[in-house]
C-alpha cells in the first residue's frame, strides 16, 4: 500500500493498493483517514483508470477536470 498526499494543497495524488489487497475495504479506510484527519478535497486520477474513477466517485468525489497531464 502506498499513498502520495499533498498537505499544502489537501489533494491527494495517489493511492496504490497491492492487487490481493483490493477490494477489502483498504482504500475507502485510507480516504475516509485523510478526508477526516487531513481535510483531502480534491484526488488526481488518470482519466483511462476506470476502476479508479469508479472508486473516487463511489466514495464521495465528483469529476471537476478531465485531463492526461503526468505529474
Amino acid at each position: 500500500m502506498n499513498w502520495i498526499f499533498s498537505h499544502s494543497s489537501k489533494s491527494l495524488r495517489n493511492v496504490f493498493l497491492h492487487p490481493n489487497e483490493i477490494g477489502k475495504g483498504y482504500g475507502k479506510q485510507i480516504i475516509q483517514l485523510l478526508i477526516n484527519n487531513f481535510g483531502v478535497n480534491t484526488v488526481h486520477v488518470n482519466k483511462d483508470n476506470e476502476n479508479a474513477k469508479m472508486f473516487y466517485l463511489k466514495n464521495g468525489f465528483s469529476i471537476v477536470n478531465d485531463t492526461n497531464r503526468q505529474f
